[in-house]
């Protein structure tokens, strides 16, 4: 959704709202529905005041397990834009994928603790252990193994 300056500059304040479920494309995951969007653009003598609030619910895979989980999203961002960062019009779909990447974690986990998978067989350890051989020495030391003193 776009908003020109020059509606803005008629109008002094634009509200609306908003669904939004093609931001999930680009960050690999899935809207499980609809993101709800409100903004509030504000012409002031030499800035523009914007608020945006946006909530939602995404799935995503976790990073360490590969299992899928749902990830509230809640944004409520407040700025001022100045004339020349707004140009001629803004787009509030650019400026709310903008604020949800900025809003999640690098890693995206299912849950603080997740064990993630077992590194020979693959299993999912939040389910259960695995019969593997726990080996605790790091791989990439294989060869000092067989040094010796």
């Amino acid at each position: 959704m776009k908003i020109s300056l020059e509606e803005l500059k008629d109008k002094k304040s634009i509200e609306g709202n908003f669904q939004d479920s093609s931001l999930a494309e680009g960050l690999y995951c899935v809207a499980v529905k609809p993101i709800e969007v409100h903004f509030q653009l504000i012409l002031l003598d030499d800035h523009i005041d914007f608020d945006l609030q946006a909530s939602g619910e995404l799935c995503f895979e976790c990073d360490r397990c590969l299992e899928k989980f749902d990830y509230k999203l809640k944004i409520d961002e407040h700025s001022a834009l100045t004339f020349s960062v707004f140009g001629e019009e803004l787009d509030i779909t650019e400026e709310l994928r903008q604020n949800v990447c900025l809003s999640m974690p690098l890693k995206m986990l299912c849950k603080e603790k997740c064990k993630g998978l077992c590194l020979k067989c693959g299993k999912n350890l939040n389910l259960g252990n695995c019969n593997c051989e726990n080996e605790t020495f790091n791989p990439k030391f294989e060869k000092l193994k067989y040094l010796k003193f």
